[in-house]
């Protein structure tokens, strides 16, 4: 075993200047830090969002214990717009944004109700992907497998270098270039060893972070089923309303508009007739008088 991990990390034959080991020791110390830079960054991130799903969450079932009749007052909305979501991370926040479009409050029985599901507005990619970089850490893996091959062809290449350059005549010479050769190939794949072995230690690292992660967006979502009752009619009957308003709105103002356009155009027409009609008859009066005045005369004659 000491051996092995002798040939996996070759520290004195770097020291005494073998190329081989050097390249190698370069290359294992590489994925090394890698690793555990990696490692610290992904625990530290998932460590805090873990905490903060948890804090929302209990924030939450508090105010699942303000249910009145197994139904939500309209005032914990409110609440949770301005005292919960509003000091939580940006995801968290646009998320609550989007999902209360789909929370209707009914005017009569001031209760507030859910149209929709949660789990597509609070979902993993959201919560997760821009704040972890979910396809990066997926990918470190495969990076540091690659950079332990790339270690091992790096070593081939330098270990195979003298054959093009020298013609051997003497066996022994052959004899030992091949055995300098050997033992220069077992200690370039020791990088390979190094980078799979790190490669596996973080997977297993980052799925188990990731299922833990999983679970606290699966209690929030129940949490969120918990809070608000399903009631999809009410939806409906929100949106038949606000079409209504939709169309009735333009309705009313272009019959007010209509409206004061013929009082404003007939106003003078209406004006000038009611002038003529009263002309005509004060005109009639006064024939009718003068006729009247000529049948007095003409009786008193």
């Amino acid at each position: 075993m000491l051996k092995f991990i002798t040939v996996l990390f070759p520290i004195k034959d770097a020291l005494i200047g073998q190329p081989n080991a050097i390249i190698t020791m370069a290359f294992d110390l590489s994925i090394l830090i890698l690793l555990i830079f990696a490692l610290i960054r992904f625990l530290r991130k998932v460590r805090k969002r873990v905490s903060e799903l948890k804090e929302l969450t209990n924030q939450l079932e508090l105010k699942v214990e303000l249910r009145r009749d197994g139904q939500l007052p309209s005032y914990v909305k409110t609440e949770l717009d301005d005292q919960v979501f509003a000091t939580q991370p940006k995801e968290f926040r646009e998320a609550w944004a989007e999902f209360s479009s789909v929370l209707i409050t009914e005017e009569k029985t001031d209760i507030t109700y859910k149209s929709d599901e949660s789990p597509p507005y609070f979902s993993e990619e959201r919560l997760l992907g821009q704040y972890l970089n979910l396809r990066l850490w997926g990918a470190l893996p495969s990076i540091i497998v690659g950079l332990g091959i790339l270690g091992t062809f790096v070593g081939l290449t330098y270990g195979l270098t003298p054959f093009s350059a020298e013609i051997f005549t003497d066996i022994t010479k052959i004899q030992r270039a091949i055995q300098s050769l050997l033992a220069g190939v077992a200690t370039a794949f020791s990088s390979s060893v190094v980078g799979m072995f790190s490669s596996l230690i973080f997977n297993y690292v980052e799925k188990q972070k990731l299922h833990n992660l999983r679970e606290s967006i699966a209690n929030l979502h129940q949490i969120l089923d918990r809070l608000f009752d399903l009631k999809v009619e009410t939806q409906y009957a929100y949106e038949q309303q606000r079409l209504t308003e939709s169309i009735t709105q333009p309705i009313q103002a272009l019959t007010a508009d209509l409206g004061q356009e013929i009082a404003t155009q007939l106003n003078p027409v209406l004006n000038s007739l009611s002038e003529s009609i009263s002309s005509a008859i004060e005109g009639l009066r006064q024939e009718k008088e003068e006729s009247t005045a000529d049948v007095i005369r003409t009786l008193v004659d």
